[in-house]
């Protein structure tokens, strides 16, 4: 294995790739297992998205690393320098989330303003309470994860089982399967909002906006 690739899934025309010629972009072509797909009680497109977000081993066995951006993403500096400057000793990197650390607190503002399948989401909140998941564990913004492949694939493959037995909204997932698996990542303290960051920008800045620091 070898090389960096940049990439991105859309489905069901939830966003449009602002592309740069370096991302690989997956689309409604992209096939779950069936099994998966028919268990499933939420947004079916939202979770075939997720698929390659959660699992690039499965999509780009060729590379050692990789680089997500959602959609709405578009970054400001080559992929090297990402890799380089944030997986020294690690192998996992994502950006702290800009106002909230808690993954309960995520909860309740996606079903305030209708993100994700409430149902599933008041079942997943139940699931975390029971298994002992604290509050204030931390949250992080998972529009762009930056990875080596190797040595994080049972940590994705738990991410995506979390995924399938909580709900489409892979922020409050993924604290949970850290707090599980004791994933040891590199934090990167920048506010993704903030078009002064310096290595993305997100493009529709009011696309997850509809709550607002301090509320």
């Amino acid at each position: 294995m070898s090389g960096i690739v940049v990439y991105s899934a859309i489905t069901g025309g939830y966003d449009e790739v602002v592309d740069d010629g370096r991302v690989v972009l997956l689309d409604d072509d992209i096939k779950i297992g069936a099994n998966e797909e028919m268990g499933f009680r939420g947004n079916v497109d939202n979770l075939r998205a997720k698929h390659p977000k959660v699992l690039p081993h499965l999509y780009f066995p060729e590379y050692e690393y990789s680089v997500w951006i959602d959609g709405n993403v578009s970054l400001k500096v080559e992929p090297e320098e990402l890799v380089e400057t944030f997986l020294e000793g690690v192998d996992w990197a994502v950006a702290k989330h800009y106002n909230n650390d808690c993954a309960y607190r995520e909860g309740e503002i996606c079903m305030k303003v209708g993100r994700g399948t409430r149902e599933l989401i008041v079942k997943q909140m139940v699931d975390l309470y029971d298994a002992g998941f604290p509050r204030k564990f931390g949250l992080w913004e998972n529009c762009m994860l930056i990875r080596r492949h190797g040595e994080v694939k049972e940590f994705s493959e738990a991410w995506w089982g979390n995924i399938l037995r909580g709900s489409e909204r892979d922020q409050i997932s993924f604290p949970f399967t850290v707090w599980q698996k004791g994933l040891k990542f590199r934090q990167i303290d920048i506010n993704v909002w903030d078009r002064k960051n310096p290595y993305l920008i997100k493009h529709n800045a009011n696309h997850n906006a509809e709550v607002k620091p301090g509320e």
